[in-house]
This record gives C-alpha cells, sequence and structure tokens, in this order.
C-alpha cells in the first residue's frame, strides 16, 4: 500500500474544479487509468542550509491547480507527500518504493522536494527493472568526487552514491546548464574521463534548441531550482544573479515531456520562505504545465523496432570515417545518427546505437566535417 509511504492531501485545499485533476484516498486501486502521478517529498535534511524547502510541494501546488487547459487525456493524481522520515536514508526509501510501483505501472511521476539529493531516491525507484538508465540533472555546480568514508546523502554527495552504487545501472548521464565558476575542474573532469556529457549555461542559451537532443533520452530529469536566475526564481537560498530564464526553463521540461522514454522528472530546492510574491512557486508550476504539454505530444517516434517511419540519408566523408547515416522522423522531425559498433565477436552482422541529434549536425556532416557529437559517442561505445 502506498499509504505506508505517503500521506494523502485533500483537494478542498486547491483550486481544482473542472481539471482532469484527482487526489489518492488511500486505495492503491485508483492508480489505474492514470498516466501522471504528482509526489511531494516534505524533507530538507540533505541541505540543511536550505531549511524551509520541505514546504515547497504545497506551495507549488496552489498555484499549479490554479492553471488552465491541463490535456484531459492525461488524467493526473495527486498521491500527496511523503513525510521525513526517522533518518533521512528512510524519506529516501520511501520515495523509491513510490516510484517503482508508479513506474510498474506506466505511469510518469513528477516529484517535488526537497533538496537535490533527493534525486537519489527518484533514481533508484527506476532501477528497480535492471534496465540502464539516461541521467539528466539541471543544475549550475555539481559535485561528484568521493565524499568522506559514512558520510550521510548531501547534495554534495548524492551523485557519488549514484555513480558508484552496485550494481551500476547509470548508462549515460549529462549536466546541463553549469557554470564553470562554481565548479572546481576536478568534478568537470571526472565526468569527461568518464565520456558523460557537461553543457555550460552560455552553450545552452546561445540555442537552447540544442537542448533537445540532450534530453530525449532521457529516462529521468532532476531540475534544481537555483539553475534559474533569482531574479526570476528568488526562492532559494544562495542567489544567483546568473542562470535560465523561466521560460528557459519552461522550454527545457516541454523537452523532457516529449522525450518518449522519461518516466520521472524531479525539481527540487524551492523554498517558499524566500519566494518574493510568489514568483517562484509559479514558475515552477508553468515549468509543471509545459512539462505536462510536451507528454501531450509525444510522437512515439523512438527508432527502436521499425525505422519505415524515417527518412535516411547517407553522407559520405573525404576522411578515415568513410559514412555517418542520418535518420529523421517523419512523425516529428527529430534526427539521429546511427553509431557504428565494432563488433568483436565472430558474426558478421552490423551493429549500430542510436544517438539523438539535430539539423545541425546533419549540416556539418553535408560540409564533409565529422559532428562533434558523433565523434564523442563513438569513442564512447568503442
Amino acid at each position: 500500500m502506498l499509504t505506508d509511504y505517503i500521506q494523502p492531501i485533500y483537494s478542498e485545499d486547491y483550486q481544482v474544479q473542472g481539471k482532469p485533476i484527482y487526489f489518492y484516498t488511500g486505495n492503491d486501486d485508483e492508480l489505474e487509468n492514470f498516466k501522471i502521478a504528482i509526489i511531494g517529498v516534505l524533507d530538507y535534511r540533505g541541505h540543511i542550509e536550505n531549511c524551509g524547502c520541505e514546504l515547497g510541494p504545497n506551495s507549488i501546488r496552489k498555484q499549479l491547480y490554479q492553471l488552465h487547459h491541463f490535456e484531459v487525456q492525461l488524467p493526473i493524481i495527486d498521491l500527496g507527500n511523503i513525510l521525513p522520515g526517522e533518518k533521512f536514508s528512510d524519506t529516501l526509501v520511501a520515495l523509491k518504493e513510490v516510484v517503482k510501483v508508479l513506474n510498474s505501472k506506466n505511469i510518469i511521476s513528477i516529484v517535488l522536494g526537497g533538496d537535490m539529493s533527493i534525486t537519489l531516491g527518484q533514481y533508484q525507484g527506476l532501477c528497480q527493472q535492471d534496465r540502464p538508465i539516461d541521467l539528466v540533472v539541471v543544475d549550475e555546480r555539481i559535485v561528484i568526487s568521493e565524499p568522506k568514508e559514512d558520510a550521510e546523502t548531501h547534495e554534495s554527495n548524492y551523485l557519488y552514491k549514484i555513480f558508484t552504487e552496485r550494481p551500476n545501472h547509470i548508462n549515460d548521464f549529462k549536466l546541463l546548464g553549469y557554470q564553470t565558476y562554481f565548479n572546481h575542474g576536478r568534478d568537470i573532469d571526472i565526468l569527461e574521463e568518464m565520456q558523460m556529457g557537461a553543457f555550460r549555461l552560455g552553450e545552452l542559451r546561445d540555442d537552447m534548441m540544442s537542448a533537445e537532443p540532450l534530453i530525449r533520452d532521457a529516462d529521468m530529469l532532476s531540475f534544481n531550482i537555483s539553475a534559474i536566475k533569482s531574479s526570476d526564481a528568488p526562492g532559494y537560498i544562495l542567489a544567483n544573479p546568473n542562470g535560465f530564464f523561466s521560460d528557459e526553463a519552461c522550454q527545457i521540461m516541454r523537452f523532457a515531456g516529449a522525450s518518449d522514454k522519461l518516466s520521472s522528472i524531479g525539481i527540487y530546492n524551492y523554498n517558499p520562505e524566500l519566494d518574493n510574491r510568489n514568483i517562484t512557486s509559479i514558475g515552477i508550476a508553468q515549468m509543471i504545465w509545459y512539462f505536462i504539454e510536451g507528454i501531450s505530444i509525444r510522437k512515439q517516434d523512438y527508432p527502436i523496432v521499425s525505422e519505415k517511419n524515417f527518412q535516411k540519408f547517407i553522407i559520405n566523408l573525404e576522411s578515415s570515417v568513410n559514412e555517418i547515416i542520418f535518420l529523421k522522423s517523419k512523425k516529428s522531425d527529430r534526427w539521429w545518427f546511427h553509431i557504428p559498433i565494432i563488433n568483436t565477436g565472430n558474426t558478421k552482422k552490423k551493429i549500430y546505437k542510436m544517438i539523438p541529434c539535430s539539423y545541425s549536425d546533419y549540416l556539418t556532416a553535408v560540409n564533409n566535417e565529422i559532428p562533434e557529437k558523433w565523434e564523442k559517442a563513438f569513442s564512447r561505445y568503442n
């Protein structure tokens, strides 16, 4: 029973009339026929400096449920809140179990925290099916280096725990929007050594569409509200004048919603005690709205089984790479390219990995240049 982990909330506290939003009352049979579930996590112990962020989920709900034009074909169930466990690790286990149940029923989870370390419980909930996980984190800073022995889970070590967990399920990791002056060079170097991706704020803001292929393969996304500039999201303990604009954050969330693979998002570190005129909670509510809109436009065109719904383009190059094969979806106009996997077995069958890319990568190849994204992917998988 989810009530072992969840405390339901009451619809009377929110403006939900005429919207496809329902509130969990404690009967697990209620989960049938829902596409999206919202979960609050009322714990701040992974970032005690931001005490007050545990109050964030209910403040976000008040703004979210005032919005209109939710997609009626995507009914939403609000499960309520996970209360703080005796230890912070108990809170993470509770979230893991809730996400696990939702994922088994193909229900997309929206987790509202709490701090970024709650990402660990969200991630562990998706690991129960023993499949590789592609994780995207939106954050202006990152810490991966090894923590002190027996250290409690914290914002400064949750990623280390994800990367070193055994068995390990991380297939790919991407950090979006980092700001160089906040990050120790060793952490970015560690990502490069692991052949994971880190993309600077300025690089993405120059072309926000470049973020779409980076998110398209994600199974889950974790968004630190501190990645948004403080004028657009003042509800965080460490004010930062630089970051994404709120409309750019909404664009990222729409990309995430449109990802055919993505099954869970988390939005963390919002502190309503610091929020000037509810600007941050309104912005987060709109991010969630755009995420739901993204789900409503999913094309189910990820080319896993058949390529019949794709146009194929073979680009011959005057280099050691003889050719690059691109696929363009007839449904969504999105692009992928083939990465040939060097086969060490006896079979002569060619094996390829599909990598999301953009039209600009195709144009780079047309101009007889190897796209940087292709080179990095080839190096990683061979």
